[in-house]
């Protein structure tokens, strides 16, 4: 077992985190980014996570949210199952929202129905710490300071 002080752990996560980030945002172009990554930009103490920034830079990495949840985690899973789908929705609801997209009310009415209950559902069986280190960072790899 490999044990990581929670500090050096939570550094070494942002850090990949933003590094996927950055590889992203240069294969898709992506205009409005973050300038750099902090962890209190995405979990302050006795708080959730909860990522923070401008709202050009929020809606620039939605997209990223969609591919990071269905590249890291599993479909098999219910739970993780659940978290990717919605990302899927809430990436569905932002493009509808884009003035690239042709607006249509009923996929964004849909949308947001769906990707409601599928909140509420995982809210109500979530544990806090687990969300944090699947949806926030990195799946799989480190988990609650162990390499597994």
């Amino acid at each position: 077992m490999f044990i990581v002080p929670k500090r050096s752990y939570i550094l070494v996560r942002c850090a990949k985190l933003w590094a996927e980030l950055q590889e992203w945002y240069r294969e898709n172009r992506v205009e409005d980014k973050f300038d750099n990554m902090y962890e209190s930009m995405i979990k302050q103490d006795k708080k959730s996570p909860k990522l923070r920034g401008k709202a050009a830079e929020i809606r620039g990495v939605v997209p990223f949210g969609e591919v990071l949840a269905t590249r890291k985690l599993s479909a098999a899973d219910p739970f993780e199952s659940t978290v990717r789908e919605a990302a899927i929705l809430l990436h569905r609801m932002y493009q509808q929202l884009s003035s690239h997209q042709v607006y249509a009310a009923d996929v964004l009415a849909e949308s947001c129905r769906k990707f409601c209950g599928l909140y509420v559902a995982m809210s109500d069986v979530a544990d806090p710490l687990e969300v944090e280190t699947k949806v926030a960072f990195d799946a799989g790899t480190l988990r609650n300071g162990h390499r597994h």
